[in-house]
């Protein structure tokens, strides 16, 4: 199973781009079929290593508060 988070791209690399995930940086693919593409500061997930959809930035930042609450607990 593949979880995915999202990312905010901190950078734009032609056909990849450089996301921030919780602290970790990583890059991604972008997928030749996808007509929009993402600007750096977009919100975005990737699975296995691309880019599959562009979030909306309030639904995403609110995911990342609740994956920090569920990472915080996992930690007590």
């Amino acid at each position: 199973m593949c979880l995915a988070v999202p990312a905010k791209v901190v950078k734009l690399e032609n056909d990849r781009v450089l996301v921030d995930a919780l602290g970790e940086k990583s890059r991604a693919r972008l997928n030749p079929s996808q007509k929009n593409k993402p600007s750096v500061g977009d919100y975005v997930l990737v699975q296995a290593g691309m880019v599959t959809e562009i979030l909306d930035k309030k639904a995403a930042i609110q995911s990342l508060d609740a994956w920090k609450d569920i990472l915080r607990n996992a930690q007590r």
